[in-house]
């Protein structure tokens, strides 16, 4: 009788710690899916700070563009700007939080800073007179702290100025994106609607 009592204790006992495995190993797995999946998004995060199009002036041939910053946010604002130059760049300060901190859900921080021309020409860059827009309201002194003090901080794996190019091309459409690794340009221009007999 006793032994019979013994077996069914240990029978239980043993049900018990394979469950408690079992369950150890699920929350396991389903940890190891939500660092991947984090770890996925967190390269792959990137945030839409610019809806730009590219035109040309009425009143000369100078390239125009008019960008939508921040668009469908409360900071949406609407701008036109004016070049003399074959391509245009945007310009940002960005601070990469270490993959280990940015999995939490941290985004690069980040500010836009200037807009300017630039020629394909390195002659003509020297000579032509530069056009240069200030983005930002007033200098970025977080920025400015983090990138003094970068060293010292942990979770800070780098803190940087950061710019993108591309050629100027009247109707075309771009969006400019804040990445994890810096400002990425992107062509939104719908393409050209060809006949079903063209062939080119």
């Amino acid at each position: 009788m006793r032994k019979k009592i013994f077996n069914i204790f240990s029978l239980r006992k043993t049900i018990s710690i394979l469950f408690v495995l079992f369950l150890l190993l699920i929350v396991s797995c389903l940890f190891i899916v939500r660092y991947y999946l984090s770890s996925y998004k967190f390269f792959s995060d990137r945030r839409l700070v610019a809806a730009v199009e590219c035109k040309h002036s009425r009143k000369s041939s100078n390239p125009v563009l008019n960008i939508e910053f921040f668009p469908g946010s409360d900071e949406a604002q609407v701008r036109t700007f004016i070049f003399n130059a074959d391509e245009w760049v945007i310009e940002s300060r960005i601070v990469q939080w270490k993959s280990f901190f940015g999995i939490t859900g941290a985004r690069s921080y980040f500010q836009l800073e200037r807009l300017s021309g630039r020629y394909l020409d390195i002659e003509k860059e020297k000579a032509m007179p530069r056009i240069v827009y200030g983005l930002g309201s007033r200098p970025d002194k977080i920025w400015a702290f983090l990138y003094k003090y970068q060293r010292l901080i942990p979770f800070i794996e780098a803190a940087y100025g950061n710019s993108a190019f591309v050629r100027f091309e009247a109707g075309k459409k771009f969006h400019v994106y804040v990445t994890n690794s810096g400002l990425m340009i992107k062509d939104m221009t719908p393409p050209k609607k060809r006949s079903f007999w063209f062939i080119g």
